[in-house]
């Protein structure tokens, strides 16, 4: 029945997706229960209602879903339905984190990455987690790694390794580092400076919708960086 749901969200059917997931949610199924919570927290064929969407996430969690907890710990951080907490994000995201589940890891890194009202930022600590998720297999995380070595947050700045991260992450198709590569062979830091590999990077950066990787496809055609000169190439990008 899920499988079918499943199938029916792909087409876009949300109809008939819902009142399949529904009806496995009714029978038990973990993974249904938490696809009603989903419903809700978007909005898809019934209005956006947070508060349902963590009944229904809380009830998927008491069942062992890990990702309900990570999207627990969301609603949390974002002050959706629920009073905002850093501190009930962290814990729900600890939940989840424990039980297996990269994204959470990569969540709680972020959290230390950025700080917040009620957790410290805390370089280390993030550096930590995201090591963690990328062992897990989370390319964000390995991303994130790269920035911290590009920014020089709780690392000396390494652009070397900074390129090494975000090829990691690049491999798993992870768009804000296939764009950050395409920066540094920009700008020559990390690696030789090379605007045809520049632009090479920033257009596969461009197929996954990273919208400041067009604007820049449109500075190297605007400048004649790594192309042939276009104006006209300029403004359509």
């Amino acid at each position: 029945m899920v499988r079918k749901a499943d199938q029916l969200l792909d087409a876009k059917d949300y109809a008939a997706a819902l009142s399949l997931y529904r009806a496995a949610a009714n029978a038990g199924q973990e993974r249904a229960i938490r696809r009603v919570g989903v419903f809700y927290d978007n909005g898809y064929v019934v209005m956006q209602d947070y508060p349902e969407a963590m009944r229904w996430y809380r009830r998927a969690a008491d069942a062992g879903d890990p990702v309900a907890m990570r999207n627990i710990g969301s609603l949390y951080l974002a002050g959706q339905g629920v009073p905002q907490s850093y501190s009930q994000a962290l814990l729900w995201f600890r939940k989840a984190a424990a039980l297996g589940l990269p994204s959470a890891m990569h969540n709680i890194g972020i959290l230390y990455d950025d700080g917040g009202p009620d957790i410290p930022r805390d370089y280390a600590e993030a550096m930590r987690w995201y090591l963690k998720a990328v062992d897990a297999g989370n390319s964000l995380a390995a991303s994130n790694i790269g920035a911290m070595y590009t920014n020089e947050e709780g690392v000396a700045k390494d652009q070397h390794v900074a390129v090494c991260w975000y090829l990691k992450a690049a491999d798993q198709d992870e768009p804000n580092a296939i764009y950050n590569i395409g920066v540094l062979y920009s700008r020559g830091q990390g690696i030789p400076q090379d605007h045809s590999e520049a632009m090479r990077w920033f257009r596969r950066a461009a197929d996954l919708g990273t919208r400041q990787a067009m604007y820049n496809i449109g500075v190297e055609y605007d400048q004649g960086w790594g192309v042939p000169q276009s104006y006209p190439e300029a403004i359509r990008w």
